[in-house]
């Protein structure tokens, strides 16, 4: 059984990996009909998906050859990386009730989604309206379920630098949390022993469709080596 902390917490961090899930794969997605100023379920199509195809592959050109934009592609697939890397230690401590281990992957996720806000405000003053990266946030229609808990996930709703700032805040107090309780069976995220895969989802999953349309947009092959 979980106290109502330990669950409040489970939700932020999973809410939170909600969330780079569909930040993760920003550089492949362009405007759709249904275009909003914010990220929604319906707002964004994968490039290859668009309506407008020749529309959608003159968007990808421009990102991928413009070098300040195709640094800031760079950017967000190091970040991103590093964090899929830190959510898997993350999920393995709580697991096992190693606490510093815990603490250490948590620091290092808070940093890396700091980071990752520079690396959108910078995109946005240089790319302006053709800015393409967003601030993580969570989309409407996904669950966190644990025993009997319920709850639709919600991170940064307003999509905003400053949101970024307020969930981090939450998520910078649960340094020690976790010290005396040994979390068997959780799982901040579904796995399948078959992903990364480019159907999956989960973050590493996201990350390889992302590198693959990448690929298939031009994007020099020996460039994405590093994230593979």
């Amino acid at each position: 059984m979980y106290t109502e902390r330990e669950v409040e917490d489970l939700f932020r961090l999973s809410s939170l990996y909600d969330a780079l899930c569909t930040s993760a794969t920003a550089p492949v997605v362009v405007p759709s009909l249904f275009y909003q100023e914010r990220i929604t379920p319906i707002s964004h199509i994968f490039y290859d998906c668009a309506d407008d195809e020749n529309d959608a592959k003159k968007i990808m050109s421009h990102r991928i050859s413009i070098p300040p934009l195709k640094e800031c592609i760079r950017g967000h697939l190091t970040i991103h990386n590093q964090i899929e890397i830190q959510f898997s230690t993350l999920d393995e401590a709580l697991n096992t009730n190693n606490k510093n281990t815990f603490n250490h992957a948590l620091n290092s996720i808070c940093q890396h989604v700091t980071a990752y806000g520079v690396v959108v405000g910078a995109l946005s003053r240089i790319a302006r309206e053709d800015s393409f990266l967003f601030y993580p946030t969570s989309i409407s229609g996904n669950y966190f379920t644990l025993d009997r808990y319920i709850r639709q996930k919600q991170w940064n709703p307003h999509q905003s630098l400053q949101g970024c700032f307020n969930e981090l805040a939450h998520i910078e107090k649960m340094r020690n949390k976790f010290a005396n309780t040994k979390l068997e069976g959780i799982e901040l995220y579904e796995r399948n022993p078959e992903e990364p895969s480019l159907t999956g989802t989960t973050l590493a999953s996201k990350l390889a469709l992302t590198i693959e349309l990448l690929k298939r947009a031009g994007f020099p092959e020996e460039e994405l080596e590093t994230f593979q």
